[in-house]
C-alpha cells in the first residue's frame, strides 16, 4: 500500500519521486490509516461476536415495568391482555387484573417473541393460545382457559403463522 501512495503521489504531483528512506518514513503513517478505517469498516469487534456466539439465546421474559403492576399471584401463566379504556386487563391462569397502562404501550413493552397482538383492543400469548378457529367471516383465538379472542383480518396472517390452528 505504500508503494501505492508513493506511486498516486507521483500522479498527483508530476515529477515527485521517493527515495527508499522516504518510502520506509512514509510506511507507518499508511499503515496507521489503513488500520483506522479497518476499524471504521468492521462490523463488530471480534471478541463480542465470540462471545454472542457461545451464549444461547435467553428466553423471552415479561419485562419487570410490566410485571410489577400486576399482583404477585397474577405475574406467571400470562394468557392475554385486554384493552378497558386507559387500562389493561390482564387474564392469567390464575385471574386477571386490572392495571393502569394502555394496551398499546403494553405490547410494545413485550418481547414479541412472547405473544402478538390480534385486535386492537387483544395482545395474546403465543403459550396461551389453545386454537386458532375459523368460522365464516370471522376467526378466534381459543385461549386454554376456553376464552375466545376475536382476530381482526389486519391481524390474521400473522396469528396465522405463530399461532396453532385447529
Amino acid at each position: 500500500m505504500t508503494f501505492f501512495v508513493a506511486w498516486a503521489m507521483g500522479v498527483v504531483r508530476p515529477g515527485r519521486t521517493f527515495s527508499l528512506v522516504q518510502l520506509l518514513g512514509l510506511f507507518p503513517y499508511v499503515a496507521l490509516v489503513q488500520l483506522l478505517i479497518a476499524r471504521i469498516i468492521s462490523p463488530d469487534d471480534q471478541m463480542t461476536v465470540a462471545a454472542s456466539v457461545e451464549q444461547p439465546a435467553a428466553a423471552p421474559e415479561y419485562p419487570p415495568e410490566f410485571i410489577s403492576k400486576l399482583p404477585a399471584a397474577l405475574r406467571r401463566d400470562i394468557l392475554a391482555l385486554e384493552a378497558e379504556d386507559h387500562y389493561v386487563r390482564v387474564h392469567t391462569v390464575h385471574g386477571s387484573a386490572l392495571i393502569l397502562m394502555r394496551l398499546a404501550d403494553a405490547a410494545a413493552l413485550i418481547d414479541p417473541r412472547l405473544g402478538l397482538r390480534v385486535h386492537r383492543s387483544w395482545w395474546v400469548a403465543k403459550g396461551g393460545v389453545r386454537t386458532l378457529e375459523r368460522t365464516p367471516g370471522r376467526a378466534i383465538a381459543r385461549l386454554v382457559d376456553d376464552t375466545a379472542v376475536p382476530i381482526s383480518r389486519t391481524h390474521l396472517s400473522a396469528a396465522r403463522t405463530m399461532l396453532p390452528e385447529d
